[in-house]
C-alpha cells in the first residue's frame, strides 16, 4: 500500500509506501526509494518488539521487552547497528497494582539517571526524585517472545519492586543525600480530602526545602 503527497510549501512531491502483515499490521515504510522503517517485528499479542529505521549501515533498532502476563513494558532498548553498546536502555519498576515506581535510563552504557515514585493509598503520586541507591526487582521471568530469563519460576511477573530508598532518598553522611544522577531532582506532593493537590515541596539535593 501506499499514498503520494503533493508538494506544497516548498517542499517536493512524495510517494510513500508501506508494507503490512496480513492482518494489517505496519512492517515496513519507505520514502524516495528509501527505507524510513525497514522493519517491525511483532509478539503474539501484536505489540512491537523489534523496530529497525534507517538504511543499511546505519541503522537503528528499537527493542521492547514486556512481561508476558501483564503487558507492562520491562526493558527498551535503542541500538546503533555500527554501535558495541546501547544507545539508551530504559528498564522499569511497578507496583503488584501496575503503578510505576522507578524508571532507570543509562546512554552509552555510562550515565545512568534513575527516577523513583511514591504513591498514597489511593494511588496518587506523593513523592518523584532521583536517586542513586539503584532498584530491586524480581529476577526472573518470561519475556513477550516466550523466552525465560533467570532460573526461577517462568510464570514469576518481572519488574515488581522499585527503587532500594523506596520511600524516599536516604541519607547519606556528611549531611547529604542520594538524590543524584544526571539532572538531580526531588519533589513531595499532598492532597485535600476531595483529591485536590495542595502541595509540592521542591527540594535541593540535600533534602531542604526550597
Amino acid at each position: 500500500t501506499g499514498m503520494d503527497i503533493p508538494a506544497a510549501g516548498g517542499l517536493p512531491a512524495e510517494s510513500v509506501s508501506y508494507g503490512r502483515t496480513v492482518t494489517g499490521l505496519l512492517t515496513s515504510e519507505s520514502s524516495l526509494k528509501k527505507a524510513v522503517v525497514a522493519q517491525v517485528a511483532y509478539d503474539a499479542l501484536a505489540r512491537p518488539i523489534r523496530t529497525t529505521v534507517g538504511p543499511y549501515g546505519t541503522q537503528v533498532v528499537a527493542t521492547q521487552q514486556y512481561d508476558w502476563a501483564t503487558g507492562r513494558v520491562i526493558n527498551n532498548f535503542v541500538d546503533r547497528q555500527n554501535g558495541t553498546v546501547s544507545a539508551d536502555q530504559t528498564s522499569y519498576t511497578y507496583t503488584q497494582s501496575g503503578q510505576v515506581t522507578s524508571a532507570t535510563d543509562i546512554q552509552d552504557a555510562a550515565a545512568t539517571d534513575t527516577q523513583c515514585f511514591t504513591y498514597d493509598y489511593l494511588s496518587r503520586l506523593t513523592g518523584a526524585w532521583t536517586d542513586t541507591g539503584g532498584t530491586s526487582t524480581t529476577a526472573d521471568w518470561t519475556d513477550s517472545s516466550g523466552v525465560k530469563h533467570g532460573t526461577g519460576s517462568s510464570t514469576t511477573v518481572p519488574g515488581t519492586g522499585g527503587c532500594t530508598n523506596a520511600t524516599g532518598p536516604a541519607t547519606v553522611a556528611p549531611g547529604g543525600r542520594t538524590v543524584g544522577g544526571p539532572a538531580p531532582y526531588w519533589n513531595t506532593y499532598s492532597y485535600d480530602a476531595t483529591g485536590n493537590r495542595t502541595g509540592l515541596v521542591q527540594h535541593d539535593i540535600t533534602g531542604n526545602s526550597l
